[in-house]
């Protein structure tokens, strides 16, 4: 009895089968709908087992094209036929450098410096400067207020840096200072490994500047900028942070405040710091 149904159920599907028909089209027109509307849509990528072949015409046949081919809806006669074509030649040469990604970070806190801040200078051999040596935050990048984890993927890679930001000397007294006092200060890139605290960061790139005193003045604003480009860097998950220090100060009086400007004429946000990192790789 079971197998008398099984075979009137096998009877009356291949019954219905037959008075079914379908058609599947692949467009590039978000409008297209083919009769008798069932289609089909391919968002990524599509592995076809064997040939593919594509017709407008019930007799046209355009054949299985070459390796490295593309197949390309191209217009002929002003109508769209399917064609194997070669794809375009890379604009890029092999040895030559590509942008992964470029990241750009900015922060209106600043840091101030002043007679109670030590003076220190930068480390002759960069690699044994450390953070701790007198250096202030002034911008880093952070993703979902944590910080951004930056994933260095290849070891031929350059990193492209570029530090712009306000400086602004005051005077803290009503007291002249001499046209000679100045303040030295110096900012940089620093990398750490993600996760790690700040002691840990490594010094990657620094400029010094120098802002010098105007008698007769209250204010004296300068601009920072510093554009340098890391080779091959390490392979790894960092960190990166910008941070200043104060190297020189001639005058106590003096306080130096870099990306935060005190002075009404000056407007917080083209003083404040701006930070990009372009990432590149070698092909």
């Amino acid at each position: 009895m079971v197998k008398l149904y099984q075979k009137v159920l096998t009877i009356a599907a291949l019954i219905l089968l037959q008075g079914l028909q379908a058609q599947v089209g692949i467009s590039h027109d978000m409008n297209f709908v083919p009769d008798p509307d069932l289609s089909l849509h391919v968002d990524g990528k599509l592995n076809v087992r064997g040939k593919f072949k594509s017709t407008t015409e019930p007799d046209q046949n355009i054949g299985n094209g070459q390796k490295d081919q593309l197949l390309q809806m191209k217009i002929v006669d002003n109508k769209l036929t399917p064609q194997w074509v070669n794809p375009p030649i890379s604009l890029l040469e092999q040895g030559m450098y590509y942008i992964e990604n470029t990241y750009t970070t900015t922060n209106t806190s600043g840091a101030i410096f002043n007679s109670k801040d030590t003076n220190s200078y930068v480390n002759a051999n960069i690699e044994n400067e450390t953070f701790s040596n007198g250096w202030k935050k002034i911008a880093e990048f952070s993703d979902k207020n944590s910080l951004k984890n930056f994933n260095i993927l290849k070891s031929n890679n350059n990193i492209n840096i570029r530090i712009e930001t306000g400086v602004e000397l005051r005077n803290t007294t009503s007291n002249n200072i001499a046209n000679s006092s100045n303040v030295q200060y110096a900012c940089g890139l620093f990398s750490k490994t993600n996760g790690e605290s700040d002691s840990t960061a490594k010094l990657r790139a620094y400029r010094i500047g120098q802002v010098n005193w105007i008698r007769n003045q209250t204010i004296q604003h300068s601009n920072f900028n510093l554009l340098y480009t890391l080779e091959n860097f390490p392979i790894g998950e960092y960190n990166f942070f910008v941070a200043c220090k104060k190297m020189n100060q001639s005058v106590n009086s003096l306080e130096l405040r870099i990306g935060q400007p005190n002075h009404s004429g000056i407007s917080q946000f083209t003083d404040r710091p701006i930070v990009n990192l372009d990432i590149l790789y070698k092909l």
